[in-house]
């Protein structure tokens, strides 16, 4: 039996809904009250997310959040979006208060939007500007960069879309070839029902600011590519509030970069830095240093895959995938993905192996779907409960490394 696209919207609601009889136990004497929040990848909050444990349902407010009432002291929770198909996991959990982050990509229809046109002394011969809106709110948005002869340029910023108004300051970053010259802010409330807006930086001059010297290392290895970035990272700013000034994707290991110093706000240098192997493994690593400092990029070994081999047939909801710990603590996204029909599936859990209980269905034995499947281990963590646990600070300056397995891939049905 081949499933079609016409019936997935159905054949997935149906699966979601009975997901939450294999994932719990309900022999568990001790209850507890569940007040959580589903965010994307961004952070940005999720509203109308169905949200099960057990066999309670609800889904999310318009602001992420959710509550569930006489929940087992340990329990699972899937997050499920109808519409990409996707649903998420979550495993082993006991936190009450989690912070759980939705998994792949999903239609961006909870954000503001806004162009803002900013206005500048036209910059001078030599001369190099960098401007960036930052918050101490959640939001996303990116550089933009002008030249000599500039005087105009747009930003584009997006926010959720519970909240009507966004706090924020754009900076202006001047510089030229002898280095950094002067930093200027500007604050700035954004509108969600002004979908355009301006601002204008005056001549006056800006806080002076030096250059100093970051050396940055990769590891000696041949990889198949790698690249690395650097931003700044502002004490009690969101973590979008970084400003990119600098990245490289050249063969070489050893660098010496300019940075700007003496910012009138606390900052530190965020160093991302990422490499594919000729194997198909990956990994993106965050490390913080100040001006002056030395910094290696740690190279980090993604878990490999174990079981089934590739290419296996026949596989349903009793087959085990399992996978080798890779470096480090962490807890581990196992990703599974099918084209035709597109479905994605995502467990999140600090065990090396899993069970795609979905499988066992009628729908997946009597039809033949390939799948492929990877995981992604996330350091440092020690199990589910501390990867989910909303942030007490803003600011997080510990070591943190995802690393991407290869892929395999499978079939289910009956051959």
């Amino acid at each position: 039996m081949k499933i079609t696209a016409a019936c997935l919207l159905f054949i997935f609601s149906i699966l979601i809904n009975s997901v939450g009889f294999s994932f719990i136990n309900e022999n568990s004497s001790d209850r507890q009250f569940i007040n959580g929040k589903v965010v994307d990848e961004r952070g940005f909050p999720i509203p109308y997310i169905k949200v099960i444990s057990g066999k309670s349902e609800t889904q999310t407010d318009i602001a992420g959040k959710f509550n569930f009432i006489n929940i087992s002291s340990d329990y699972d929770i899937t997050l499920a979006e109808r519409y990409s198909s996707t649903a998420v996991i979550y495993k082993d959990l006991s936190v009450s208060n989690p912070n759980l982050t939705f998994f792949g990509e999903i239609e961006d229809n909870y954000s503001n939007f806004i162009n803002l046109k900013i206005r500048f002394p036209k910059l001078l011969p030599g001369e190099k500007g960098l401007f960036k809106f930052i918050s101490q709110d959640i939001f996303e948005s990116n550089e933009s960069s002008a030249k000599e002869g500039d005087s105009i340029i747009t930003l584009s910023v997006k926010w959720p879309m519970h909240q009507n108004i966004l706090k924020g300051q754009i900076v202006f970053l001047s510089s030229n070839d002898t280095g950094y010259k002067f930093i200027k802010f500007r604050e700035i409330i954004l509108d969600k029902f002004k979908k355009s807006q301006e601002l204008k930086f005056d001549s006056k001059p800006g806080n002076k600011i030096t250059t100093s010297k970051l050396n940055i290392y990769f590891p000696d290895e041949q990889y198949f590519s790698k690249d690395f970035s650097v931003k700044t990272d502002f004490f009690n700013y969101d973590k979008n509030s970084g400003i990119k000034f600098f990245e490289d994707e050249s063969s070489d290991n050893q660098f010496r970069i300019s940075v700007p110093d003496n910012l009138p706000i606390t900052f530190k240098f965020r160093i991302t830095g990422f490499a594919k192997r000729k194997d198909g493994t990956e990994f993106l690593n965050t490390s913080y240093a100040s001006p002056g400092n030395n910094l290696k990029i740690e190279s980090e070994n993604a878990p490999e895959l174990q079981t089934p081999q590739n290419n296996s047939l026949s596989i349903d909801g009793d087959t085990r995938f399992s996978y080798s710990v890779g470096s480090g603590a962490g807890i581990y996204v196992v990703e599974f993905r099918s084209k035709n029909p597109s479905m994605r599936f995502f467990i999140v859990t600090d065990r090396n192996e899993v069970y795609l209980n979905y499988l066992s269905r009628n729908e997946f034995r009597n039809g033949s779907i390939q799948f492929e499947w990877s995981v992604r281990k996330f350091l440092t963590y020690f199990n589910v409960d501390e990867f989910v646990k909303p942030p007490v600070f803003k600011n997080d300056f510990a070591y943190k490394a995802v690393m991407i397995s290869s892929r395999r891939y499978f079939k289910t049905g009956f051959y």
